[in-house]
Order: structure tokens, then C-alpha cells, then sequence
């Protein structure tokens, strides 16, 4: 399963972490890989971010759903070169401390980053989401 993906700016890469592999698409960034899978499912990226945002009353860090088992969110903002985008459904458990939480996945990998409650928030948003939709 896809755990997370990335810029990677020196390689000019997208990188996408699996359990047990990396995969590395030259010349592609994280925003077109989500808006391709997007339209494999009859929408684009743009309108997907922009439902979230409308049905979710979010504006930072907003989701993409590309569909029920897959949805991925961004840690920081998805302008940054270095913005890592997660998969939801990969994650195990997260722990919030004041400033920072671990993200642990199934495969008990984690990351650390920055702005706990922003992550918090989206997490949170995103079981509201699941949780209203029809």
C-alpha cells in the first residue's frame, strides 16, 4: 500500500513510499500524479479540493478523495517544493505532542512533522467526511 509521496527537487522526481518499495516518476510532482488518478476516476484535482473544501468548511490542508479507500492529505502547503502528501488509509495511529505528531503506519514506519494541530484538525475532518458521506 502507498504510505506517503513526495517532491524529491534534486532528482526533479515524485517519490511515492510503499512498505516495502519506492517508486520515482521523473518530471512529475505530487499534483499532477493526484489529479491522474483523480480523472481514472471522472473528476480532476481542482474539483475534488474545491467539493472538500465546500462540504467541509476547510481551507488548509485540504484532503483529496480520489475515492473511499483512497484519500491523501497534504502536511504543509502543497506550493512548498517539499510538501508530503499521506495516505490515509496507511495510517496506524498518530501521536500529537505540542508541536509535532508521529505518524505510524501499518508497517510500523513513522514520521515526524510539524504543526501538530493543523493535522489534527484535517485528520479529523476527514472522519466527518467518511463519516457524512452518502
Amino acid at each position: 500500500m502507498l504510505k506517503y509521496l513526495y517532491f524529491d527537487y534534486p532528482q526533479n522526481a515524485l517519490i511515492c513510499v510503499y512498505s516495502n518499495h519506492q517508486n520515482i516518476f521523473p518530471k512529475q510532482n505530487a499534483k499532477k500524479y493526484l489529479d491522474t488518478l483523480c480523472q481514472k476516476e471522472g473528476s480532476s484535482f481542482q474539483a475534488r479540493k474545491e467539493y472538500y473544501q465546500k462540504k467541509m468548511n476547510i481551507h488548509k490542508l485540504v484532503p483529496i478523495v480520489i475515492n473511499r479507500q483512497e484519500i491523501y492529505f497534504p502536511l504543509s502547503n502543497i506550493k512548498n517544493y517539499d510538501c508530503i502528501w499521506i495516505h490515509y488509509f496507511s495510517i496506524q495511529k498518530v501521536i500529537y505532542k505540542k508541536k509535532e505528531c508521529i505518524i505510524t503506519f501499518f508497517d510500523d514506519t513513522s514520521l515526524v512533522v510539524k504543526n501538530s494541530m493543523r493535522i489534527q484538525h484535517t485528520m479529523r475532518s476527514i472522519q466527518r467526511f467518511l463519516y457524512t458521506k452518502n
